[in-house]
């Protein structure tokens, strides 16, 4: 697995290498990268699951952009320059500032692998493809209730432009935008809730002797269809468990949680 994406620090140069956990931080080529949010999050979590599912850990690609674009470039033309001789079984793209002829550009030269990826984009990455109508080219889009509406919108370039107020997101309307959305061939074959992927990361931290069912039919089988991940995902559970964890709620945000999760990776 690749995972390819910009990191806000505005001096980190262009670096790709095996992930590494180094104390509260991730250690790729040398360099320390936060994983606290964005791309890093995205790494961090990957790294987490491969440990627990004793799988090789994902190489990173990533270089420092504070919003200026610059960095994304790198990573556009690094990949799209050398994807087909680095080959990866996944490629999993994260936070790099939408380009969409770049995006279609790098479309190409994945086309070109003698073994296409498992494509995957989340964050910055899902809004280019979906903005360059390449939507329907990936395999797994994350998106959260009004990155749905982004995509079942056929006019948004990006969800600060769907048609609705960015918070107005009503979620008991998600299966009307997902049906929308590949009737506009504006989502990647598979659609995962990212809220779901952290609340199975969360339940790890807390009960290591639950299998992660869901994880482990993400990675095997990553075109099934989300009910029934969700399905087997909610048979895996304890009965005992705090209701507060699987909604997600802030307060569960403890030293305690973070320590597991630590010592997951």
């Amino acid at each position: 697995m690749l995972i390819a994406g910009t990191i806000p620090i505005e001096d980190l140069p262009l670096i790709m290498g095996t992930v590494k956990a180094e104390g509260e931080s991730l250690l790729i080529n040398g360099h320390c990268v936060p994983c606290t949010q964005g791309t890093g999050a995205m790494i961090g979590a990957a790294l987490a699951t491969t440990n627990y599912l004793k799988l090789e850990p994902p190489q990173a690609l990533v270089v420092g952009d504070i919003g200026q674009g610059k960095g994304s470039r790198e990573i556009y033309e690094y990949l799209i320059q050398k994807v087909t001789t680095i080959s990866p079984e996944v490629l999993a793209l994260h936070y790099c500032l939408p380009d969409i002829a770049l995006t279609r550009r790098l479309c190409e030269a994945v086309g070109k692998c003698t073994k296409r990826p498992i494509m995957i984009a989340d964050a910055a990455s899902m809004y280019a493809a979906k903005a360059a109508g390449l939507a329907s080219k990936f395999d797994i889009f994350t998106p959260d209730a009004t990155e749905m509406a982004f995509l079942a919108d056929p006019d948004a370039t990006h969800p600060a432009y769907i048609n609705r107020h960015l918070f107005d997101s009503d979620i008991t309307q998600t299966p009307k935008l997902v049906a929308d959305a590949y009737r506009k061939n504006s989502a990647a074959k598979l659609l995962i809730s990212s809220k779901l992927l952290y609340q199975t990361i969360n339940l790890l931290s807390h009960h290591k002797d639950i299998r992660p069912s869901c994880l482990e039919l993400i990675v095997k089988i990553p075109f099934i269809r989300l009910r029934h991940i969700c399905q087997k995902y909610a048979a895996a559970l304890p009965r005992n468990i705090s209701p507060d964890i699987l909604r997600g709620k802030r307060k569960d945000r403890s030293k305690k949680h973070n320590d597991g999760f630590q010592n997951l990776i």
